[in-house]
């Protein structure tokens, strides 16, 4: 947006969360994971493109 300046470096970030469900054929993974307040996001439940493959997890997984 006009004006707005951006200068937010890349940083490494570590959550706990359990695994929802998993998509083989949209290659995402949804994850429930708890408040990452170094980010300031709350604890919510959401999906993630994911590297192949993802078969080597299940839903549940933490």
């Amino acid at each position: 947006m006009p004006g707005m300046q951006h200068e937010a470096k890349p940083v490494d970030v570590q959550g706990v969360g359990v695994i929802k469900a998993i998509d083989a054929a949209k290659g995402t993974i949804t994850l429930q994971h708890e408040t990452i307040a170094v980010i300031g996001w709350p604890a919510m439940t959401m999906s993630f493109a994911a590297r192949s493959p993802i078969v080597e997890t299940r839903e549940g997984r933490r």
